[in-house]
């Protein structure tokens, strides 16, 4: 299994996010902002400057990493079928990518890899 499918399985797995993060009387938490479960990941009292900062970390990769590893998975599929473009190369979105270009397809898997990258990570949600 490689390390974008590990990332996308344990996401999956996971409560859904996107996630944040605050600090509380009980300790700093990181908690999703959809159905907004919180995981209290340490006591003001056992590292009482360290806590936010790590829980801000702990959230953003929370939230990053399953969209760095969607956008990766797209763009890799993509750069395969441009460096031997073939059927057998051909990512499963390839029809959806070709479809307004048909003559020119790689303008099309081109374009579609920059959509993904701007929707995985230049919008909010991915």
């Amino acid at each position: 299994m490689s390390l974008i499918d590990e990332v996308l399985k344990a996401d999956a797995e996971m409560t859904a996010g996107p996630w944040t993060h605050d600090s509380e009387s009980r300790g700093t938490a990181v908690y999703s902002t959809v159905d907004g479960r919180r995981l209290t990941i340490c006591r003001h009292t056992a590292v009482p400057r360290e806590a936010p900062i790590n829980a801000a970390g702990i959230a953003l990769y929370r939230t990053a990493a399953p969209k760095l590893a969607r956008a990766y998975r797209i763009q890799m599929e993509g750069l395969r079928w441009l460096a031997d473009p073939c059927p057998a190369t051909a990512p499963a979105w390839f029809e959806d990518a070709t479809k307004d270009c048909p003559t020119r397809p790689a303008s099309g898997v081109a374009r579609y890899m920059q959509a993904a990258l701007t929707r995985e990570l230049e919008n909010g949600d991915g």
